[in-house]
């Protein structure tokens, strides 16, 4: 298979992207992060959907979808798949280019399953066939022979055999679990055998223990029957008795509390007549009441009056302060406000034009300072950056032999030495111009130091916002004084009329109002008892009618209780009822009842322990079938295990494994030495044992990996990685993608392998990711992938650099 061209939509950071694939070495080149690996990835989603992320997590943030689309040639036929992913849905394409009116396949599942068809192998192996991975270059050169091994067998899918040989393990264990099981219970039946024996026997003692039980229970049942019997006709007496016995204690408790009240309203009668003669002398004193009352609230008002005019003379004189403290400090900041702006201002409004026309001229100026001094910073940057490329060429000078490291032209120790006194006088005048600007630089700094500190000053002493608000506050200080003087006036006039209803007062509640509080309190509280004394005595007096009415209705009531009382003592005489034969009889009786329950518990105690000892025997003697069956089942086990064992043993290391890389080594073998032998080493065969260990036969004879030089090794495993690949593939290899092969290797195992990529030249298409510009001089075509504000995009460049494809 080889590739012809990939079109990107929306595909991770990429919006736009239209890609040509041609023949030979194409190198796909970017910094790290620039999107070259999505290249890779892409190809990998169109071919077979595969991907280490989520398939949502591709589309380019802000977009609703992404679209891959790649033509490749197979088998001379050329093809295009597409693949599509909304949110949430996708869809997949694949077109037959050599035939239009072939209807295209559609689906997902469809189009990865007639891919694999006309690939041959499935997604896996195609990838480990033509996709190199970052370090597996290098693995292949220094890793041991054993570990060598190991990538191997990854790559050809034994380990996926390894994977099975150990899951199987957990296959055949639970039948082993159950086997132990098994046995467990064929050791268990004699212990069986005797405790059926032992459960039999409680069950038969039960049986006998039940019957017992039943028998005296009967006796005690009949007993109960007749003491229930009497003891009916005993309760039938005691409620009778009872009830005559309860109406007899009620009569004469009502008898009783009656008698009580006569005597209660006879004495009643006595305090209404005392109440009467009291009230006569009392009746002066409840006319002075209302007057006083009135008093006494008018001059409480009075007082509370002269004490809020006094309060209110206090608040007025410190509003007053107040106004004139605010009034001197809007004087004093608005003279300060036209010392700092340096011209004058009356009022606030042109204070406010005065400051926001000095902030905006500081602000031009700050402005213009600024961008002065970020121009001298980036020129100081940018001859930093020149120094350090001259100090770098002049160090790969001095390590250069024999060849410009630059342009590869012969070096003489002459021409080594001109050039170095050339980037030395280059660093000099650098370093020079460098002093100077930052001279320029300090000076700017200081100016902008000075005018932001001017700034500062400004915006920090002329605040608006503040005598705005000390203005507000003068207002309101003599709005809240002007309020303050008429509420006095109001509370002075109240105060006059309430003197003149004082004095109008006076005469009728018989005290004055020059009179001090104390003694005006304790006249009014006494006036209060006596207006309350007098107000019970009218109560008293006035219940005279209602108290001679209840006396006479009691004495009635008192003659007919006595009669009813009478007749009750004579028919208690005659029912002639023994309570104590009753209380003996219901004791006896609750005795039996007592005893009969727990006989019948008994039964019923027993009859479980029968019903537990029949569960028994009957577990018992399932237990006894199960371990009869136990034996034969054992048998079923073992040769079920046998079986699983056998196929396990398949998936082992001397079972399809070792065919597997039996196979494949001879192949491999053959492979890398058809490859090896396209570099031109002076060596004759090249060899793998069982173990991969490599061997190379030349003029001196053999050597291993540890004696070869790094051009050698790089060039055997990039042997070993092609005959992978084609023993994989199953055929000819037309492409192959390798990612970051030289990101492990130092400088001159990275010129080596450029060395190795020259000579090499029996793989139709290599596609090679990489961020080392040093192999730009081997490529056929370079694919350049740059990324500017989150958005990758990728140029095709022909070796003169010119621009084919965006």
């Amino acid at each position: 298979m080889r590739l012809v061209r990939l079109v990107l939509k929306n595909f991770r950071s990429y919006r736009d992207a239209d890609i040509g694939f041609g023949d030979g070495l194409l190198l796909v080149l970017g910094e790290n992060g620039s999107g070259k690996t999505s290249i890779l990835e892409a190809i990998r989603i169109a071919l077979f959907k595969e991907s280490n992320e989520r398939i949502d997590e591709l589309v380019h943030q802000g977009s609703e979808s992404m679209k891959v689309s790649l033509e490749f040639v197979s088998n001379g036929n050329e093809y295009r798949v597409e693949r599509e992913r909304r949110r949430g849905s996708s869809t997949a394409r694949l077109f037959h280019l050599d035939n239009p009116n072939s209807p295209p396949t559609q689906g997902d599942r469809e189009v990865s399953r007639e891919i694999r068809k006309i690939l041959g192998i499935d997604g896996e192996h195609f990838l480990n066939a033509i996709y190199v991975k970052q370090g597996e270059i290098d693995q292949l050169i220094n890793e041991s022979a054993g570990e060598r091994k190991k990538i191997i067998a990854k790559l050809l899918g034994i380990e996926s055999l390894q994977t099975a040989w150990e899951g199987m393990r957990m296959i055949i264990e639970p039948s082993n679990r159950r086997r132990q099981l098994l046995e467990a219970e064929l050791r268990r039946a004699g212990d069986i055998e005797g405790a059926l024996k032992s459960a039999r026997e409680i069950y038969e003692k039960k049986v006998r223990q039940k019957e017992e039980l039943e028998r005296k229970a009967l006796c005690h049942r009949i007993r109960l029957e007749a003491q229930r019997a009497r003891l009916k006709e005993l309760d039938g007496l005691s409620e009778k008795y009872t009830e005559i016995f309860n109406g007899l204690r009620e009569t004469e408790e009502r008898i009783a509390d009656r008698q009580r009240r006569v005597g209660s309203l006879n004495w009643e009668l006595e305090q209404i007549a005392r109440g009467e003669a009291r009230m006569a002398a009392l009746a002066k004193e409840t006319r002075r009441i209302v007057p006083m009352e009135r008093l006494g609230e008018l001059i409480a008002r009075r007082e509370q009056l002269r004490s809020e005019i006094e309060k209110i003379r206090k608040e007025i004189e410190l509003l007053e302060s107040r106004f004139r403290e605010v009034k001197d400090r809007i004087r004093k900041d608005i003279a300060n406000c036209s010392r700092i702006l340096g011209r004058e201002v009356a009022d606030i409004q042109a204070i406010e034009e005065a400051a926001q026309d000095e902030i905006q001229r500081m602000d031009r100026e700050l402005k213009e300072t600024r961008s002065q001094r970020e121009g001298l910073v980036r020129t100081i940057s940018s001859m930093e950056g020149g120094i350090v490329i001259v100090r770098e060429r002049m160090e790969a000078l001095r390590s250069a032999k024999g060849a410009c490291p630059v342009c590869e032209a012969p070096l003489t120790e002459e021409r080594r030495a001109g050039l170095l006194d050339e980037d030395a006088a280059t660093i000099a005048q650098y370093q020079c111009e460098i002093e100077r600007i930052r001279g320029e630089e300090k000076i700017i700094a200081s100016r902008i130091e000075e005018i932001t500190k001017r700034r500062d000053l400004v915006l920090r002493t002329v605040n608006i916002a503040a005598l705005r608000g000390m203005t507000d506050q003068q207002t309101d200080y003599y709005d809240r004084c002007e309020e303050r003087l008429s509420a006095r006036a109001d509370r002075e006039r109240e105060l006059s009329e309430i003197e003149r209803e004082i004095s109008g007062l006076e005469s009728e509640a018989g005290v004055t109002a020059s009179v001090d509080a104390n003694t005006f309190r304790k006249e009014w509280d006494r006036l209060r008892l006596v207006e309350r004394e007098y107000h019970q005595l009218t109560g008293m007096v006035n219940r005279r009618g209602r108290v001679q009415e209840e006396l006479s209705t009691l004495q009635g009531e008192i003659g007919s209780l006595m009669k009813r009382a009478e007749s009750l003592r004579t028919g208690i005489s005659m029912l002639k009822y023994d309570k104590k034969a009753h209380e003996e009889l219901r004791e006896a009786t609750e005795q039996t009842s007592a005893e009969l329950h727990r006989l019948e518990l008994g039964e019923i105690s027993a009859r479980a322990e029968m019903e537990s000892a029949t569960r028994e025997i009957e577990r018992l003697e399932g237990e006894m079938e199960k371990v009869k069956s136990a034996a034969s089942e054992i048998q079923r086990i073992d040769l079920h295990i046998a079986r699983l064992q056998k196929i396990r043993n398949l998936f082992g290391k001397d079972g399809v494994q070792r065919d597997l890389r039996m196979i494949a080594r001879p192949i491999i073998e053959r492979n890398m030495r058809t490859f090896f032998s396209e570099f031109n080493f002076e060596y004759s065969d090249v060899q793998l044992d069982e173990d991969y260990e490599i061997t190379l036969f030349g003029p001196s004879g053999k050597i291993g990996v540890g004696m070869m030089s790094g051009g050698e090794r790089i060039a055997v495993a990039i042997a070993m990685r092609l005959a992978l690949a084609k023993a994989l593939a199953g055929g000819a290899v037309e492409a192959i993608m390798l990612d970051e092969p030289t990101i492990h290797l130092d400088t001159q195992r990275r010129r080596d392998l450029i060395q190795v990529f020259k000579r090499l030249g029996n793989i139709p298409q290599m596609l090679v990711v990489t961020h080392d510009e040093e192999l730009q001089e081997v490529a056929d075509t370079t694919i350049m992938v740059r990324k500017t504000h989150g958005i990758s995009s990728a140029q095709v460049l022909l070796p003169d650099s010119t621009t084919v494809a965006q």
